[in-house]
């Protein structure tokens, strides 16, 4: 464990001083609250947990103006979500979906989502025709590969 104040060194009541000194020992400050954080995993969770509790209407304030800005400078952003919002505008949502098993896998006691049978990164289209009821685990785990990629990854991650 790293001791932070060697005798005769303090923290200074001068916000200069005391400045110089954070920039002095910067590597050891980094290794101090690296080591605390590994050994004290659950306050700094429950620390989180509590502080995101206390603040969620100001975080999510905070998110919501990173996205608009995010919007308006990243040009790829502003297209995903300008597709996004078409589907749901032609009402292709999770709701045309409900009840319907999952494409993949065949489940249907999860939630529906829409997935593109081609992905729209691999040139698929939001026509209808390109999409299909998809479970959560199986949209997320086939992501941005094509249907054949997807299967032989499956196939080769099953066999273990």
């Amino acid at each position: 464990m790293i001791n932070l104040v060697r005798s005769g060194e303090t923290p200074y009541k001068d916000l200069n001083k005391h400045a110089e000194w954070l920039l002095r020992n910067r590597e050891r400050l980094k290794e101090y609250r690296r080591n605390w954080e590994i050994t004290n995993k659950d306050k700094r969770d429950a620390s989180k947990r509590a502080y995101r509790k206390a603040n969620h209407e100001k975080l999510r304030t905070r998110a919501t103006e990173r996205a608009r800005e995010r919007y308006t400078e990243d040009e790829e952003y502003r297209k995903v979500v300008l597709q996004r919002n078409q589907l749901r505008h032609r009402g292709y949502d999770s709701k045309m979906f409900e009840g319907q098993p999952c494409f993949y896998c065949g489940s249907d006691n999860r939630k529906a989502t829409v997935d593109h049978l081609v992905p729209q990164s691999q040139g698929g289209s939001n026509d209808i025709s390109n999409l299909v009821p998809s479970c959560r685990q199986c949209n997320a785990s086939k992501g941005a590969n094509s249907l054949e990629v997807w299967y032989q990854i499956k196939e080769l991650v099953c066999e273990f």
